[in-house]
């Protein structure tokens, strides 16, 4: 039995060790490729802080623009909770989600250039360039089934077989020991880092097929190394809009406590309350990504802030 968690363990410690080789192996090779063909497809390093600038760049273009941007969040909650009711809906959703991406792109860039047409530049979404936002879809669609696939098979592989399965769905709590529980984070763990990668490619592919004039595929390959040398950068990111999104909750913690105390309280107000800071977080998320672009991929030579 030792044996065999030791084995175990290693499989584990080798299959991680083996992605971040395939990683940093790829991104060797990404640094190969003649990408200076085009100014769209090269992009530069910038210093952490512009991390941060990202989102407050971004809450000053929402501040502008507040009110558009709120019927915008709205038709595209509105359009996920019918898209999702229709069978078959998430994968169609994940295929035209490159081509919403692109056009919302395109709405911040005309938002920027002071162009009030929010729905004829959503709209360029779709009828410029649809045949490349389909093929990032499609490829998005493709990495998410061989990750789920791994998935399945690693939780396979860490219960024992179909049979721990079959006794864990009787409700048997027994049977989740600690060791069991281990190894399932420890699958949940590579099925992370295999959508890394992923997200990577795909994090700034619509915004370079739709303001970049690019393929899909230089799209990809360039998104996945704006990522990787803006590290710190996306770290910062990613801490401060954590950050924002407590403090944007915080507040109504004390108005979920003072109707619950007084039985006020219902599911319509956490609905409500949550749909209010859905239309304030969605919108400055979806501009974020347009600064960060707009930073690491059509910086001008000699600017401060870019990291030589």
């Amino acid at each position: 039995m030792l044996y065999c968690q030791r084995s175990y363990l290693w499989a584990w410690t080798w299959t991680i060790s083996y992605l971040s080789r395939a990683v940093f192996s790829l991104s060797l090779e990404i640094d190969l490729l003649n990408l200076h063909n085009s100014s769209g497809l090269t992009p530069v390093a910038v210093s952490a802080g512009r991390g941060g600038a990202w989102l407050t760049e971004a809450c000053g273009i929402w501040i502008k623009h507040w009110l558009p941007w709120t019927v915008v969040t709205l038709a595209l909650i509105g359009y996920s909770l019918v898209i999702n009711l229709i069978p078959f809906g998430g994968m169609m959703s994940s295929l035209l989600l490159p081509a919403i991406v692109a056009g919302l792109m395109l709405v911040c860039r005309d938002t920027e250039s002071g162009d009030q047409d929010f729905a004829g530049a959503f709209g360029r979404g779709f009828r410029q360039r649809l045949t490349q936002s389909l093929l990032l879809g499609a490829a998005y669609l493709g990495g998410i089934a061989v990750i789920l696939i791994l998935l399945v098979i690693l939780f396979i592989s860490a219960l024992g077989g179909f049979g721990i399965i079959m006794e864990l769905m009787s409700g048997d709590p027994g049977l989740l020991t600690p060791a069991l529980v281990m190894q399932l984070l420890l699958a949940l763990l590579v099925a992370l880092l295999l959508y890394l990668p992923l997200l990577m490619a795909f994090w700034f592919a619509p915004a370079l097929v739709a303001l970049g004039n690019q393929e899909a595929i230089p799209a990809m390959v360039a998104s996945f190394r704006a990522c990787l040398i803006n590290f710190i950068p996306f770290l910062v990111y990613g801490l401060i809009g954590l950050v924002l999104t407590l403090l944007a909750t915080l507040p109504l913690v004390p108005v979920w406590l003072i109707l619950l105390v007084r039985g006020w309280w219902s599911m319509r107000v956490l609905y409500w309350s949550i749909l209010i800071l859905m239309l304030v977080l969605i919108p400055v998320m979806i501009i974020s990504v347009y600064t960060a672009y707009r930073d690491i991929f059509e910086r001008q030579p000699g600017n401060a802030n870019q990291v030589e």
